[in-house]
C-alpha cells in the first residue's frame, strides 16, 4: 500500500495537489524511435488515422528488425526541446508531460540498467535536454512512463489477452520468461528517473489491463512507494491498475468510473473524452491529440480546429479537469505547421481570457445554452460561444451582480429579472470562438433553477442527428448479444433510447433501403429500387453508348429522390439546415434539400465517404455554423462503415483475430468496433458542445450482413429477403422527452420520417405509410409490417414491378417471403426460429393465405 495514503492527510493531499488543479492545461509529448517512421513502414503509409507510437505493434516487428529500421531516422537537432517548451509557454500551459518510454521500450534517458536506450545509441541524455528545457521556461515536468515494454527479453507479454504486443500469439523468441525479472528492470529504470533530474512534479504512468495489473503485473505498490521516497510531492495517474477501485470499469479509453482510492493514484485518465458532466469529487484530466495520432505521422491530417481546442479546453475547466493536449514532434524533434498553428492560437485566447481558465473550479450550472462557465470566489466567467441575438446575455443566478465587464474589455449593464440576471452586450461578439464576460457578486452563486417563477423561455426546436450503420449485422453488437464484439458506445445510446430490438429496413440493399429512410416512402413509392441503372455497373466494361446510358439512368434515379418528400428538403421549409456525410447515390447531396453536404454526384458518395473513416471535422464545423446561424440543423451521418473494404485500424484487427480463425470474420469485427468508436466521437461532441438534451439521435443500419469466413463477401444476408439482411436495432434517443426502453414491437426505418416531423409538431406527408415511433398506441396497433427485395441493378427505372425479387411480411412473429413473379413461398416462425432455417411453409397453407392477402392490400404489384 501507499505510503501517502497511509500518512497523508486530506489537507496535505490538497497541498501536494495545489498546482496540478489550478494548472488546467498541459502539453504532452509523444516522441521516441517511432517518431522518425512517420507511420510509414518499408515505404507504405501504415495508416491514416490512429496512433503511429504502436507502430512496431502494427506491422508485427520483432524488436530488432524494428530497431533496424527505426534508429537511423530518429535523429534529434540540438536544441530541439527549446522549441517545445517555448511553444507549450506561448500556449499558456503550465506544465509539460513526455515519453520517457513507450511501450517500443526505448528510453530516452542514459540508462545504466540498459542499453536500448539515448545514451547508448545517441550518446545523449534527452530527458536531460528536456527538463533542462522545461524549466527555462518555468514549466512542471512530467514524465511518462510506459510499464509494458516489447523490448525486454523478459517481459512476459502471454500472461496478458488484452495488453498489447507486436508477437501476440507467437511464442517468445527466447524461450520461456521470467516476468519477475522484468519487474526488477522496471523499477531500476523508474529509480533512476526519478533520482536523477531534481523535482518530478508529475509520473503518468501507462497502462495495464482487466487481466494483467497492479501488484500482479508491476508490483504497483511498491512501485509507487519507490517514486514517493525520492519525490514527495509527485502527482501520479491511475493506470498502474485496471480495476474499479482504481476508477476504471473497461478497457476501453471511456471506461472510467468517476470514483477513485488515493491508494491506487491521484487522478483519473479519460482519453480523447470528456466527461459529460465531469467527475464532481475526483482530480481528473483529459488527455487528446491535436489530430488522431499520438505519435507523429505524415499521412494524418485530421487536424482539430482552432474553435475545438479552445472550446474543448473551456469545457474541461468547466467542469472541473485539466486538458493535457499532445503534439507529435517529428524524429528529429521539430514540429509541424499545423501544431505550432493551433497551440499558438491557443495562447492569443489564453493571453486575454486566461484568468477565466487558471485557478477556476467547475461551473455552478447544470446547463447553459449560451456557453460555458467557470469560477473562483466571487467571480463567475462566462465563456460565451453563442452570442445573444437580441443583445441580452441570461444567467440564472439570483446574487446581486456588483459589476460585469468583458474579460480585457469594458463593463457591461445588468438588470435583475424573475430568471435571473441580463446582461447587455456589444451586438457583434468580440471574440468568434469564445468571449468571456466577468461577473462579481458577493457570497456564493445561488442558481436559480427551472421551478422559480418568472417567464420562460420557448424551448427550442430540436436538432436531429441520423447514425446509418453500413452493410452490418443485426446481432452484432454487445447489446444484441454479440459474444465478441465490442461496441461500447452504441451500447451506451441504446441504453439511453428508446431501442426496438426488431427493426427492419424495406429493402437489403443501401441505395433503396437510404432513399427510403430519407424520403419515408417503401422503394416501389419514390421509385428507387435498385443500386444501378440498367447497364453494367461501374467498374465494368462498357461501350460508349452504355456509358452514355448509365449515367442518363443515373440521372433519373437523382429526379426520382428531387420528386420525393425528403426530409431535409421538408425541414428546410421549417428553418433547418441539413448536412449529408458519408453514403449518399442520388447524385449531388441537394436532390433531396440538404443545405450542406459532402457528396456531389458520384455513385456511392465521392467526398462523403472520407466521413468517420478520416474525419469527422466536416460534422463539428457544420453543427457551428448552424448555432452561429442560430438555426436548428439535421446531420445524416452514414459513414462507409463498417463496409468494405474490410481495414480497419491494426489495433482493432489484432484485438479480433485471436477471437476467430477466420481473417475475414476479423477484420469485419474490428470494422464495426471501429464504426463504434466514430459515433462515440460524434455523440462526444453533442456532450462537449452541450447540445445532447435538445438533440434527436436515431440509428438505423442500412441492411443486414452475415461475413462469410472464407472472402470478404456477405452470406445469406444483403441482398436477400431473409432477416440478416433486413433486421435491425433502431434507437431514438431524445433526454427528457423520450424514456428509455427496450422494446421488442416491430419498426420500420420508414418510420424514421413521420416519428421527426410528428415530434418537430408537423405532419407527416400523406403517402408515408410508416408510423410515429414515439406513440406507443400507434406502434402496437400496427398488425403487421411489410417490405420488398430487388434486383441489384435495374431492368426498368420507372417500373418498380420489373426489378422485383421477393415481397415479404411479418405479423407478430411469423414471417412469408413471397417470390415474384413466381416461385414457392417461405414461411418462418421468427421467435423460434430467428435465422429463418426451418421452411414452415408446407405444414400452413392457410397461414400463407393470409399472410398472401395482407401483402396484396399492402401493394401488388403488376
Amino acid at each position: 500500500m501507499s505510503v501517502t495514503a497511509q500518512a497523508e492527510t486530506p489537507r496535505q493531499r490538497d497541498a501536494r495537489m495545489e498546482w496540478w488543479r489550478e494548472a488546467r492545461f498541459g502539453m504532452f509529448v509523444h516522441w521516441g524511435l517511432y517518431s522518425g517512421m512517420a507511420g510509414t513502414w518499408e515505404g507504405k503509409p501504415v495508416g491514416t488515422r490512429g496512433g503511429m507510437e504502436w507502430i512496431q505493434q502494427r506491422v508485427k516487428a520483432d524488436t530488432d528488425s524494428y530497431a533496424k529500421a527505426a534508429i537511423p531516422k530518429f535523429k534529434p537537432t540540438p536544441g530541439f526541446a527549446r522549441e517545445w517548451a517555448k511553444l507549450a509557454k506561448e500556449a499558456g500551459c503550465k506544465y509539460l508531460v513526455f515519453t520517457t518510454k513507450h511501450h517500443d521500450g526505448f528510453a530516452l534517458h542514459d540508462s545504466k540498467v540498459s542499453d536500448y536506450d539515448a545514451g547508448d545509441v545517441l550518446q545523449r541524455d534527452l530527458v536531460k535536454e528536456i527538463v533542462a528545457a522545461c524549466r527555462a521556461e518555468g514549466l512542471k515536468v512530467g514524465f511518462y512512463h510506459s510499464v509494458i515494454d516489447w523490448h525486454h527479453d523478459q517481459y512476459a507479454y502471454e500472461k496478458s489477452k488484452q495488453l498489447p504486443h507486436p508477437l501476440k500469439g507467437k511464442p517468445y523468441p527466447n524461450g520461456e520468461r521470467d516476468h519477475s525479472k522484468y519487474v526488477d528492470y522496471l523499477h531500476k529504470q523508474v529509480n533512476e528517473l526519478v533520482s536523477s533530474y531534481g523535482n518530478v512534479d508529475v509520473l503518468w504512468w501507462d497502462y495495464s489491463s482487466q487481466d494483467f495489473q497492479g501488484d500482479e503485473a508491476w508490483r504497483a505498490f511498491d512501485l509507487m512507494k519507490l517514486v514517493r521516497a525520492k519525490q514527495p510531492k509527485i502527482i501520479m495517474n491511475n493506470r498502474l491498475f485496471r480495476s474499479a477501485e482504481a476508477g476504471w470499469k473497461s478497457m476501453g479509453t471511456e471506461g472510467y468510473a468517476a470514483t477513485l482510492d488515493p491508494k491506487y493514484g491521484d487522478f483519473i485518465t479519460p482519453e480523447q473524452h470528456i466527461p459529460a458532466t465531469g467527475m464532481p469529487g475526483v482530480d481528473w484530466e483529459t488527455c487528446m491529440t491535436l489530430n488522431t495520432t499520438w505519435g507523429y505521422s505524415e499521412h494524418d491530417h485530421a487536424w482539430k480546429s482552432d474553435e475545438t481546442l479552445i472550446r474543448n479546453l473551456i469545457d474541461i475547466a468547466s467542469k472541473g479537469g485539466n486538458y493535457l493536449l499532445n503534439i507529435g514532434p517529428k524524429g528529429d524533434g521539430s514540429l509541424t505547421k499545423e501544431t505550432v498553428r493551433s497551440f499558438r492560437a491557443i495562447g492569443a485566447w489564453m493571453k486575454t481570457n486566461g484568468e477565466a481558465i487558471y485557478g477556476t473550479s467547475a461551473s455552478p450550472f447544470e446547463k447553459l445554452e449560451w456557453g460555458r462557465c467557470t469560477q473562483k470566489p466571487g467571480k463567475l466567467y462566462l465563456h460565451v460561444f453563442d452570442w445573444p441575438k437580441d443583445g441580452k446575455l441570461r444567467v440564472p443566478i439570483a446574487n446581486k451582480i456588483r459589476k460585469a465587464a468583458l474579460l480585457g474589455g469594458g463593463r457591461l449593464r445588468v438588470a435583475s429579472s424573475g430568471s435571473g440576471a441580463e446582461i447587455s452586450v456589444p451586438p457583434e461578439m468580440p471574440d468568434k470562438v469564445a468571449t468571456v464576460v466577468v461577473v462579481e457578486f458577493a457570497g456564493k452563486p445561488h442558481v436559480i433553477t427551472s421551478g422559480v417563477a418568472g417567464a420562460t423561455p420557448p424551448a427550442p426546436r430540436p436538432n436531429i442527428v441520423l447514425i446509418i450503420s453500413d452493410d452490418h449485422g443485426w446481432t452484432d453488437y454487445s447489446f444484441m448479444g454479440h459474444p465478441q464484439i465490442q461496441t461500447p458506445r452504441l451500447d451506451k445510446l441504446a441504453a439511453q433510447s428508446l431501442t426496438f430490438r426488431r427493426g427492419y429496413v424495406p429493402s437489403s440493399l443501401c441505395c433503396p433501403s437510404l432513399a427510403a429512410i430519407v424520403t419515408g416512402l417503401y422503394p416501389h413509392q419514390n421509385k428507387i429500387t435498385c443500386n444501378d441503372p440498367p447497364g453494367p455497373p461501374l467498374g465494368k466494361k462498357r461501350t460508349p453508348q452504355q456509358e452514355v446510358e448509365f449515367r442518363e439512368g443515373r440521372k433519373v434515379m437523382t429526379q426520382h429522390m428531387e420528386a420525393a418528400p425528403a426530409l431535409p428538403r421538408l425541414l428546410a421549409k421549417q428553418g433547418y439546415l441539413s448536412l449529408q456525410t458519408g453514403k449518399w447515390w442520388q447524385g449531388d447531396y441537394r436532390s433531396a434539400g440538404f443545405t450542406h453536404g459532402m457528396t456531389r454526384g458520384e455513385r456511392h458518395g465521392d467526398d462523403g465517404l472520407d466521413i468517420g473513416r478520416k474525419t469527422m471535422q466536416p460534422v463539428y464545423d457544420f453543427i457551428a455554423a448552424a448555432r452561429k446561424e442560430g438555426k436548428p440543423w439535421l446531420v445524416w451521418y452514414a459513414p462507409f462503415l463498417p463496409h468494405t473494404p474490410h481495414n480497419p485500424p491494426e489495433a482493432l484487427f489484432d484485438k479480433y483475430k485471436s477471437k476467430t480463425d477466420s481473417p475475414h470474420v476479423a477484420r469485419y469485427w474490428a470494422m464495426v468496433e471501429w464504426f463504434d468508436e466514430t459515433c462515440g466521437q460524434l455523440l462526444d461532441h453533442l456532450d462537449q458542445q452541450r447540445l445532447a438534451d435538445n438533440t434527436i439521435v436515431l440509428y438505423v443500419t442500412d441492411n443486414g450482413w452475415i461475413q462469410s469466413p472464407d472472402s470478404p463477401r456477405p452470406m445469406r444476408s444483403k441482398l436477400t429477403p431473409y432477416d440478416a439482411g433486413l433486421r435491425t436495432p433502431i434507437m431514438i434517443r431524445w433526454p427528457g422527452r423520450v424514456k428509455p426502453r427496450m422494446s421488442d414491437d416491430l419498426a420500420m426505418s420508414i418510420d424514421l420520417a413521420p416519428t421527426v416531423l410528428v415530434a418537430l409538431g408537423l405532419k407527416p406527408v400523406p403517402a408515408m405509410q410508416g408510423v410515429n415511433l414515439l406513440d406507443a398506441d400507434a406502434v402496437r396497433r400496427r398488425t403487421a409490417i411489410f417490405g420488398e427485395c430487388f434486383v441489384h441493378t435495374a431492368v426498368d427505372l420507372h417500373n418498380p414491378s420489373k426489378n422485383l425479387e421477393y415481397r415479404w411480411v411479418i405479423d407478430g412473429h411469423r414471417k412469408l417471403i413471397l417470390p415474384h413473379p413466381s416461385g414457392d413461398p417461405e414461411l418462418y416462425d421468427l421467435a423460434a426460429d430467428p435465422h429463418e432455417k426451418n421452411n414452415l411453409a408446407g405444414r400452413h397453407p392457410d397461414a400463407i393465405k393470409a399472410l398472401r392477402r395482407k401483402l396484396d392490400a399492402w401493394w401488388k404489384p403488376e
